[in-house]
């Protein structure tokens, strides 16, 4: 993965925690969707499918 992406991804997840300690005890909640690969005919092909 490129270490932008990662880091984004760590971002959002650090922010749905964050939101979620501030905000305990008042009903609201905090999500956050985390995007994956997705096994695809195209990508069936790949080599190192898998391997991260």
């Amino acid at each position: 993965m490129q270490p932008h992406y990662t880091a984004t991804l760590a971002a959002r997840h650090n922010l749905a925690v964050s939101l979620a300690r501030e905000l305990s005890g008042t009903g609201v909640t905090s999500n956050v969707a985390a995007p994956g690969a997705i096994l695809v005919a195209r990508r069936r092909s790949r080599r190192r499918w898998g391997t991260w």
